[in-house]
Parts: C-alpha cells; sequence; structure tokens
C-alpha cells in the first residue's frame, strides 16, 4: 500500500511540476519619439532637377571636379526653423552612390537606360561633393541659402552609352 500511495504521490507531483514547467512567453513593446532639437530644416527649392541632355564626350568624369558646373542649373537647400540661425550647421548629401562611391548612381535600368554614367554633385565654386561622406559647412555669407549643382558624368567614353538617366538625393542638416 505504501509503493502504491508513493507512486501516486509521485505522479501527481511530476504532473504538477509539468504545468509549471510550460514556456509562457510574454511581450514587451517599447515606443518612443525622438525630437530634433536642432529645429532646423532643409528644405530644397525644387522636388525635380531635369538634368536635359548632353552627349558623352562633353559629360565630365565621375568624381572630377568640373569648373563648368557652375554654369549649369543651380538648385537650393534653404534652411526653415527658428535654431537655423543660432547654431553651426552644415548639409549631407545622401543618395545611393555609384560603384566608385563618388557621384549618385543612375538608378534606371533595362531597355533605355544609359549605362556608365552617374550624377556628380558640386558646390558653388565647382568642387565635387561626394555623396554619403562629409560635411558641407554653411557659413554665413550663404544666409541659410546653400547653391549646389549637379552633372551627368561618366566613367569613361569607352564604358558610357546612351540613356535616360535617374538618381535620387536627400539632404540632411548636421549640427556642428
Amino acid at each position: 500500500m505504501k509503493k502504491l500511495a508513493l507512486t501516486a504521490f509521485i505522479s501527481s507531483v511530476m504532473t504538477v511540476g509539468t504545468a509549471f514547467a510550460d514556456d509562457t512567453p510574454a511581450t514587451l513593446v517599447v515606443t518612443g519619439k525622438l525630437l530634433s532639437s536642432l529645429n532646423c530644416t532643409p528644405v530644397l527649392d525644387r522636388t525635380v532637377a531635369n538634368l536635359g541632355t548632353a552627349s558623352i564626350d562633353t559629360l565630365p568624369t565621375i568624381g572630377e571636379s568640373y569648373a563648368g558646373a557652375v554654369s549649369e542649373d543651380t538648385y537650393f537647400v534653404d534652411f526653415k526653423g527658428d535654431g537655423c540661425a543660432n547654431m553651426s550647421y552644415g548639409v549631407k548629401f545622401i543618395g545611393a552612390a555609384d560603384p566608385t562611391g563618388q557621384a549618385l548612381e543612375n538608378t534606371l535600368t533595362g531597355e533605355g537606360a544609359a549605362t556608365g554614367i552617374a550624377v556628380n554633385m558640386y558646390d558653388s565654386q565647382g568642387n565635387l561633393i561626394t555623396p554619403n561622406t562629409g560635411t558641407k559647412l554653411v557659413g554665413d555669407i550663404y544666409n541659410q541659402h546653400y547653391p549646389f549643382h549637379l552633372n551627368m558624368a561618366k566613367i569613361s567614353d569607352a564604358l558610357a552609352k546612351p540613356g535616360n538617366v535617374q538618381a535620387s538625393l536627400t539632404v540632411e542638416v548636421v549640427a556642428l
């Protein structure tokens, strides 16, 4: 009888132990909001840049400074917000870079897309702006108005093929 009672007791303890050993998941939802202390927002003067048409042999090379860029259309980054006047800041140009990392990639593919062509970015002096790297200081001389230029560029004459070009650009304001 003692063995039967002990067996029944051990069986019930194992059953109870198993009931307490089940994994019970708990979910924690984490939320938050990051507020900008800059209170300075970059605003582009246009939402579309039309680079026009050009002959491959007249294009600069990818990653090359080009004095002629300043004669091209000028685009502006304006800075809006109370914090712009009271801070030292710069701009950073972000976009999908071409394989060299020195220009914006032509994101068009397939029939009708140019190959071996990217988009160089230049400051107001014609100096190259490399995407995704560094910050261009916005000085008082620009009065919260930063000019820049865009121009199609080629890897080389031998590799470049004519067609359509498209690229994307995001401008960030950076507190210095």
